[in-house]
């Protein structure tokens, strides 16, 4: 059970996460503009051995700051 009283189930998925904090506070939507749903290929897809890759250094830097930007929102 979420802070606001929504069921939420386990999930990686960053964009279905986005899509449940919407529907308690649009301005959420702000994540989708800035592409913080690409994040979810770090949850999910690098953790794995067989699937292992190492990103570039602009790709890296690009996730950092989404995950910075995200998080000053989220804790704002």
């Amino acid at each position: 059970m979420s802070f606001n009283n929504k069921e939420i189930r386990k999930t990686h998925d960053i964009a279905e996460l986005i899509e449940l904090c919407c529907e308690v506070d649009s301005e959420f939507q702000k994540l989708f503009e800035w592409n913080v749903d690409e994040l979810t290929v770090y949850a999910v897809e690098v953790r794995y051995i067989d699937d292992f890759y190492f990103p570039s250094i602009d790709e890296t830097t690009s996730a950092i700051e989404k995950a910075e930007k995200t998080r000053s929102f989220v804790l704002d």
